[in-house]
């Protein structure tokens, strides 16, 4: 994708709130997550899951895999097989903006470790251009690794999520920024606007 066409999508992005969850799935769970109003991503820190919107192929996720999802569309997060979803509700009633929450679901297997944010941005889908792009953007571990600052924003975001301090709420918000936009970035250098549910 030319250059052009990246900064119509990435430059109105501008971060105002977020709502920020740091998951411990230690069991077998299908959660199921409702359409969102702002774009989403979900950075997987330890084990592995699936993701699914039950039209297209589930994502398989691994650790240090990133999936983002700029509508923030309804899907599904399992660590399992299992075909019964438990609504994301039931662990969090209420996703307020400006959140910072651990959630620690139940259960004996060894733990799925997920780092959520949903982003609340200043008119975050102004370009037209950005109502085109997929549904969700996948950037494995690979790619990130190749990218420094993005794979350092993760790294610190996770950590200070996991020790959360008030007084870096202003930090935290331009981190989650930051990890949003470099990661579309890397992205659409290779996804093909258009395809929907896109894996890079």
């Amino acid at each position: 994708m030319s250059e052009d066409l990246i900064s119509a999508i990435i430059r109105p992005v501008r971060l105002e709130s977020a709502f920020v969850s740091l998951w411990q799935i230690n069991g077998n769970w299908s959660l199921a997550g409702p359409r969102e109003s702002c774009p989403l991503f979900h950075y997987v820190s330890d084990g592995k899951l699936t993701i699914s919107n039950g039209r297209e192929q589930p994502i398989f996720l691994n650790q240090g895999d990133l999936a983002l999802f700029p509508h923030g569309s309804a899907h599904h997060i399992s660590t399992s097989e299992t075909e019964i979803s438990v609504p994301l509700e039931r662990f969090i009633p209420a996703r307020e903006k400006g959140q910072f929450i651990k959630v620690d679901v139940p259960g004996t297997r060894r733990p799925s470790g997920l780092l959520c944010a949903g982003l609340y941005c200043e008119s975050h889908s102004a370009a037209p251009i950005y109502k085109l792009l997929p549904e969700s953007i996948v950037i494995r571990k690979h790619q990130i690794e190749a990218e420094p600052l993005l794979q350092g924003a993760l790294e610190g975001l996770l950590r200070e999520v996991e020790h959360f301090q008030e007084d870096k709420r202003f930090v935290l918000h331009r981190g989650l920024e930051l990890i949003y936009v470099l990661g579309l970035r890397l992205a659409l250098d290779a996804v093909q606007i258009g395809d929907r549910g896109t894996s890079t």
